[in-house]
């Protein structure tokens, strides 16, 4: 005869079982977030090698890279077809890459060993993008942002439909959520049906503006500073790219006194290394962002059309 089990004793183990878990998914999420800015050894591996290759290219043209985070990749939708707009218009011969890390800051540039690997196969010119670099923020420290937007989905803070366009983020792009490592090489962004909308996002806009950002100093990029010290050695033209903001994005998220103050550390860049920024200077209209912070393809052909007169004037 089977001796029969209690109720009683049923919900121990269920509660034993729960708890075990519950454990096990909270070591596991620990291990995960416990650092935000870090980078599998894998993609470096794939940084490494991309950089390697755009080294080794024909040495009769010009290697160009494109570094930076979202904005630049949105910005540059199609690398390839700059490179050949900039031939068709000036001649010039390039071999052109992007590189985007998303959700790029300081932290995350070291930990991912691209500092390094620039200096081993440097590029002739490289514009890196400084929207965020240069600034700590909320989302710089918070890998959960993506997770903490969809909880707040699931609470009502944000309307339904929102659901779906974030669903739609995880799935077709390389932004990550977890130990999934941002790094896009050369990625075309039209799989992101923003991309290609003329209606501005302002769910997205106001969760952008909810992430304040406090300017770095000088002082604190010191690796990064050692970094463009060599390459200024090795005759590599640095140069940085400021990329375009929605104006209130940038009022809401930057105080004036913030704004100034990456206004001198730009200053001090190009009095100490001769690192110029580059900030499009042409009138941009709200239809030209999808939200506050990245262009759609209206803003984008625009600021191509800018990239081939800036790349005609540098080289």
């Amino acid at each position: 005869m089977y001796r029969s089990v209690t109720p009683i004793k049923i919900w121990i183990y269920a509660i034993v079982v729960s708890s075990f878990l519950v454990l096990v998914f909270s070591a596991y999420a620990l291990h995960i977030f416990k650092h935000p800015n870090r980078v599998s050894n894998a993609y470096r591996k794939s940084l490494k090698e991309t950089l390697q290759h755009l080294y080794n290219q024909d040495s009769s043209r010009t290697t160009v890279l494109f570094f930076g985070s979202s904005p630049s990749f949105f910005a540059i939708p199609n690398s390839k077809q700059l490179e050949n707009d900039i031939e068709l218009k000036t001649g010039l011969k390039l071999n052109l890459l992007k590189v985007n890390i998303l959700w790029l800051n300081m932290d995350r540039l070291l930990n991912s060993e691209f500092l390094e690997y620039i200096k081993i196969y440097p590029p002739k010119i490289l514009f890196i993008e400084t929207n965020r670099l240069f600034v700590d923020d909320d989302w710089g420290r918070d890998s959960l942002t993506l997770l903490s937007m969809y909880e707040s989905i699931k609470k009502g803070r944000f309307p339904n439909e929102y659901n779906e366009a974030l669903e739609e983020l995880l799935a077709n792009s390389k932004f990550y959520l977890g130990v999934k490592q941002p790094i896009d090489i050369n990625c075309n962004p039209t799989v992101h049906r923003s991309f290609f909308s003329d209606k501005f996002d302002t769910v997205a806009f106001r969760a952008l503006k909810e992430n304040r950002q406090l300017v770095r100093n000088f002082g604190q990029n010191q690796e990064f500073n050692e970094a463009i010290r060599h390459l200024n050695s090795k005759n590599v033209k640095v140069c940085f790219l400021e990329l375009p903001k929605f104006s209130a994005y940038e009022n809401t998220c930057l105080s004036p006194l913030e704004r100034y103050k990456k206004k001198l550390l730009h200053a001090k860049y190009d009095s100490i290394f001769k690192v110029p920024t580059f900030v499009f200077n042409e009138t941009l209209n709200d239809s030209d962002f999808f939200d506050g912070g990245h262009l759609n393809y209206k803003g984008a052909k625009k600021y191509n059309n800018w990239l081939v007169s800036l790349l005609d004037s540098i080289l």
